[in-house]
């Protein structure tokens, strides 16, 4: 994958299939694909992080959510379902796709 390689490439491509005479392509090396993986520094591992806590949270949240729906709060204890209600995403979607008129129903 040179830049050479490319630009004649497209450049006949191009000649051939729209008949547009002679067509000059520029090609930046920049854009062109490479083996070489890019390499992965401390700031991405603190992102990926930092998502995989926020998708633990959410998980958690929608679990003790429905646990609570289907067995009541007996089970659960109080100041867990307080800290990770809010981030049950079975609550948010119903209280999104929600349709009949309700006080807790996102309006337009």
């Amino acid at each position: 994958c040179s830049p050479g390689d490319v630009s004649t490439g497209l450049g006949s491509l191009v000649n051939q299939n729209l008949d547009l005479g002679n067509f000059n392509i520029m090609f930046f090396p920049g854009l062109c694909q490479t083996n070489n993986l890019p390499e992965i520094l401390d700031r991405d591992y603190v992102v990926f992080g930092v998502v995989a806590c926020f998708g633990l949270v959410v998980i958690i949240g929608t679990v003790l959510d429905l646990l609570l729906r289907f067995f009541g709060q007996a089970y659960l204890p109080k100041l867990l379902l307080q800290i990770f209600q809010g981030f049950s995403l079975y609550t948010v979607v119903t209280k999104i796709f929600r349709v009949t008129p309700n006080k807790d129903r996102l309006g337009c």
